[in-house]
């Protein structure tokens, strides 16, 4: 038994959607850290076909019904809910720490830049220039555990 009172949620691209679009799953949740979450899935998938098919993006993007219901029908995922999950950030009584590279092309930093448009006050986008998708702690180490450090001093008091 260890007491815990205040939990911080932390995920890396899908698993970073996952925790901010369940920013009320229990009340000991008092801090949400997102590396390169997506704002819109089938947005996604429809740009993954692309990257990684013969077929371009314009085409791709008209797929965008089939693969939302595909997605619903095989796994069970509403795509809906993810964006009114993410939206409903906004209640969380605490502030949001991003983390995004700006060149990643497998989620782009567009995503973030709309999630943040949903975050409460003094939540903050964190942008790096020098890395792909979800490697901003493996290139920034020191930064990247500077930010983490501040976000829980500022959010807990917490100092390592």
């Amino acid at each position: 038994d260890h007491n815990v009172t205040d939990i911080v949620l932390y995920g890396v691209s899908y698993g970073g959607t996952i925790v901010i679009s369940n920013p009320n799953i229990d009340s000991s949740v008092k801090g949400i850290i997102a590396d390169s979450p997506f704002y819109d899935l089938p947005e996604l998938l429809a740009s993954e076909v692309a990257n990684r098919t013969f077929i371009p993006e314009s085409i791709a993007r008209l797929l965008k019904f089939g693969i939302i219901r595909s997605v619903d029908i095989l796994y069970d995922i509403k795509t809906e809910d993810i964006i009114s999950g993410i939206q409903s950030i906004k209640d969380f009584q605490n502030s949001v720490l991003l983390f995004h590279c700006i060149a990643d092309d497998r989620v782009p930093i567009s995503h973030s830049e709309r999630i943040m448009g949903f975050l409460p006050p003094d939540s903050s986008l964190i942008i790096y220039k020098n890395c792909d998708h979800a490697n901003g702690y493996d290139n920034n180490k020191e930064d990247h555990i500077n930010f983490l450090e501040n976000y829980m001093h500022a959010s807990f008091g917490i100092r390592p």
